[in-house]
């Protein structure tokens, strides 16, 4: 992954991941409450060599803190995200 951006922050009904490489890889997102408990996990979309944009739905969530988690083969990015209701 060369370039991540996560917007809106603090977000309210979804949140829109943009992710950028240089080389196609295999992403996984999952996002965590802050006791480590798995909330949401999205599992094998692929990003090429161009900039890819993947909304994540956050309707079911309550209002809070939660962690992102990128992963790819080349490395996992982790980011506060933070829903208001």
């Amino acid at each position: 992954m060369n370039h991540i951006s996560i917007h809106p922050n603090p977000a309210k009904n979804y949140i829109e991941l943009g992710i950028k490489s240089v080389n196609t890889e295999k992403v996984t997102i999952s996002i965590y409450d802050l006791n480590s408990k798995l909330i949401i996990s999205d599992i094998g979309f692929e990003v090429s060599n161009h900039f890819t944009s993947k909304i994540i739905n956050t309707t079911d969530l309550l209002s809070g803190e939660y962690i992102l988690k990128i992963e790819t083969n080349e490395g996992s990015v982790i980011q506060k995200i933070i829903i208001s209701k």
